[in-house]
């Protein structure tokens, strides 16, 4: 009798948690079979196990990655920055958890405007280094030619030419404006020396790195420069951040460019009169399908193993009016960067970006001044071709043809850095064609 209470509770609680349970958990009583029995606990240790054993990869990879860049850091600050000569000063940050290298420079105070540079796909913060000599208060020698007859030529009448026999008004009175920018020169994560993590990586995680390091460093209005997929993300930071950016810089920029009846016809047609933007937003570009991961990182391998014994022939081709200066310090750099823990991962994410806005896009939405400095011989594109289609967007666009290749920046810098002192000079003192509309 006086245990008929428990026992009618208990069989209440079992029959509710039994009614709780999928059909799927009960066990029948002609699975009471021991081999079978032994085969299913088996079965689900083995799974237990390999789950386990798969965060402890993620987790022991993720420990590497933050090991090796944490020393990387410590060494580029203790080691690097006391090298004499030295115009880029290198400092860290992190960004969402992860160490994001970037340079200071330049010959303006706290108060002068602020240009951020993005580097492109597979390089660095490194590879604007020659601009940073440029615009140091005390010059680097530079072993470019090009670069030593500019700053002659400078000297004697305050302008620094431009290739093609372009300069004068464009290029600005260069001396004067090269003495108040402040440079900011990031590596994106996933390059350079910034952390590798094993993150889905697109043109929008980099956009939001670049647009946060400008933010956080410079802490005001900036002008933003990018070269290649550099060029492109930093449209995408001006598009959206239109309020923050003072002017946008393009060095042989990546990304679609259409002329008027393409984009029309994509602005009203291809997406029911939605901008790209829009339509990704909204969902209307259907389900978006990449390939496996494991293929990516079989490509990324394989891509590695073919590029790392050519860099320097690579980056040869790519500088067709300047070779000689693809030193091995250039090479070695690429190659060190591409060894990081992770790196595989960073380049098999090219292989599945989302679909991308138009540069007419971008900048139709920023609506502010625009600089394109084009290397006409770059060897990867049309680049006159994409020059006369940044021209159409517009008179708030400026184009310069410079007889450079992929990387004008780096091969003809004084040609870009006197068209870039021009054009900070010129929007900050509000010369009426570049002063962006009221919001």
């Amino acid at each position: 009798m006086g245990l008929a209470a428990p026992l009618s509770l208990l069989c209440v609680l079992t029959c509710a948690h039994a009614a709780t349970r999928p059909q799927s958990a009960f066990v029948h009583r002609a699975d009471l079979n021991p081999t079978a029995l032994l085969r299913q606990q088996e079965t689900q240790r083995a799974r237990s196990t390999g789950a386990r054993r798969g965060w402890q990869c993620w987790a022991r990879k993720l420990a590497v990655i933050e090991s090796w860049h944490s020393l990387l850091a410590q060494r580029d600050i203790t080691v690097g920055n006391n090298q004499g000569g030295q115009a880029m000063e290198q400092r860290y940050l992190r960004w969402q958890g992860w160490l994001v290298r970037y340079a200071l420079g330049g010959s303006g105070d706290a108060a002068a405007p602020t240009a951020l540079l993005v580097h492109g796909f597979g390089a660095s913060s490194d590879q604007w280094d020659r601009v940073f000599e440029q615009f140091s208060p005390s010059p680097c020698p530079s072993p470019s030619s090009s670069s030593s007859s500019s700053a002659a030529a400078a000297s004697a009448d305050g302008k620094l030419p431009l290739s093609g026999g372009v300069g004068g008004d464009l290029a600005g009175d260069a001396a004067a404006a090269q003495e108040g920018v402040r440079l900011l020169a990031l590596d994106l994560v996933g390059f350079g020396h910034s952390a590798k993590p094993p993150l889905s990586f697109s043109q929008y995680s980099w956009a939001d790195c670049a647009r946060d390091v400008a933010l956080r460093v410079g802490g005001g209005p900036f002008f933003i420069a990018g070269n290649s997929i550099g060029g492109y993300i930093s449209m995408g930071v001006a598009a959206d951040c239109k309020e923050l950016c003072r002017g946008v810089v393009l060095v042989n920029s990546a990304g679609r460019i259409l002329d008027d009846e393409e984009f029309q016809t994509e602005a009203t047609v291809k997406y029911g009169g939605l901008s790209v933007e829009e339509a990704t937003r909204g969902g209307r570009l259907g389900a978006y399908s990449a390939p496996p991961n494991a293929a990516l990182a079989v490509l990324g391998t394989g891509l590695f193993a073919f590029l790392q014994g050519r860099i320097a022939e690579t980056c040869r081709n790519v500088y067709p009016v300047n070779p000689g200066i693809v030193d091995e310090g250039l090479a070695e750099n690429i190659l060190r960067d591409s060894c990081d823990p992770g790196a595989v991962g960073v380049i098999a994410a090219g292989g599945k970006l989302p679909f991308s806005r138009s540069a007419n896009e971008m900048l139709g939405k920023f609506g502010g001044p625009v600089l394109v400095t084009q290397g006409v011989k770059d060897p990867l594109n049309d680049a006159d071709g994409r020059a006369t289609l940044f021209e159409a967007l517009g008179p708030q666009v400026s184009v310069v043809r410079l007889d450079g290749g992929h990387c004008p920046h780096h091969e003809v810098a004084a040609d870009v850095c006197a068209a870039l002192s021009g054009f900070v000079q010129r929007v900050e003192e509000g010369e009426p064609a570049l002063v962006k509309p009221a919001l």
